[in-house]
């Protein structure tokens, strides 16, 4: 009958023998069947992360469902457009890497896919989207009443001070020293003349 094929790399042996009882020499042929479709992942960064500086490197994981092993895993920095080749740092890409050269501030969509030694190729079911933030915040404060209600730029009542960003940032701030301990919240606003120095991160 006909042979039933195994996944994996198997020697099939084989051989004929006619009416007449002759019988063939025994033959042999390698056979490879890998249908599994690799899958990979990328666990740094995770989704919604910033992420600063010149570098960053990508990692992951990979595995084939098959049985010919990882040859190759590629990673898409801007949603599938365009791939590059990932650094293998484990076993048959069991763990991987790749530095990427981190472009100009905005959100960017990282995808991940595995090739096998097969040439399966894995069609990437999830993404991750990821911000790129090297510009510092700007601060603005605001004192209520907006400028001093007294004479000679004094406020003859205790004003409010709050803080505002051009983007989601948390405040510090201290009284008359950049060399104390830096508060958040709303500052307590002393009397007498002082300086409040503050940034944001």
């Amino acid at each position: 009958g006909l042979p039933i094929v195994p996944q994996g790399s198997h020697t099939i042996y084989y051989y004929s023998i006619d009416t007449a009882g002759n019988i063939e020499t025994t033959k042999n042929q390698v056979i490879k069947v890998d249908t599994g479709i690799p899958v990979s992942n990328i666990t740094s960064p995770t989704n919604g992360a910033y992420i600063k500086g010149v570098t960053y490197t990508i990692t992951g994981t990979s595995s084939d469902t098959g049985s010919s092993n990882v040859s190759q895993v590629e990673i898409s920095t801007n949603n599938g457009v365009t791939w590059n080749l990932a650094t293998n740092t484990g076993t048959n890409y069991s763990t991987w890497s790749y530095t990427w050269t981190l472009p100009a501030d905005g959100t960017y969509t990282l995808k991940s896919r595995a090739k096998d030694n097969a040439g399966n190729l894995e069609t990437p079911a999830t993404s991750i989207t990821v911000s790129v933030d090297n510009t510092a915040p700007t601060t603005t404060l605001t004192t209520t009443p907006a400028t001093p209600n007294g004479e000679n730029n004094w406020f003859k009542t205790t004003p409010s001070i709050s803080f505002s960003t051009n983007e989601s940032a948390t405040t510090y701030h201290q009284w008359d020293s950049t060399t104390g301990t830096w508060l958040t919240g709303l500052p307590i606003v002393p009397q007498g003349s002082h300086t409040i120095y503050y940034y944001s991160i």
